[in-house]
């Protein structure tokens, strides 16, 4: 029995550093090692969705900006064509009182040239008289009004 209560010490001995082996071994190298991988892919997963949820947000302020670029855009030429507008109702308006002030002037012309063309008929009548009074009197001798015409 002895030896076999020495095998049995030996084991329970065997046992018992195994267990302190193990605990000590478990706490002290392989738990930190498992916490760390645990950590690692932790990080890793956390970033990879910290990059999407990135990437998606990036891609919303994208779209947002185009948004509003394009707007920015509608809003310059609607802009542009008011301002054509405004510009072109400017221009007809002059271009309707240079219309005015020039029809002014030509009937102002025209007028004149009435009275400048009246004060001739009525020269040249005058001037016709005497012409004639002129040839008469160096044909017959004697004016038709019984004097002796002048020349002007």
């Amino acid at each position: 029995m002895e030896l076999e209560s020495i095998h049995f010490i030996h084991m329970a001995v065997s046992a018992g550093i195994f267990l302190f082996l193990w605990r000590f071994v478990g706490v002290g190298m392989v738990k930190p090692f498992l916490e760390l991988i645990e950590d690692r892919e932790a990080r890793t997963v956390g970033d990879s969705q910290k990059a999407r949820e990135t990437k998606a947000l990036s891609e919303r302020i994208a779209s947002d900006i185009e948004l509003e670029l394009h707007d920015s855009r509608i809003e310059g030429v609607k802009h542009r064509e008011e301002q054509l507008g405004l510009a072109k109702q400017e221009a007809d308006k002059m271009l309707s009182k240079a219309e005015v002030e020039a029809e002014a002037k030509l009937e102002a012309g025209r007028k004149e040239i009435l009275a400048l063309s009246e004060k001739a008929r009525v020269e040249l009548s005058s001037q016709v008289d005497d012409l004639s009074d002129i040839l008469y009197t160096q044909v017959v001798g004697k004016g038709a009004s019984g004097k002796e015409p002048t020349v002007h």
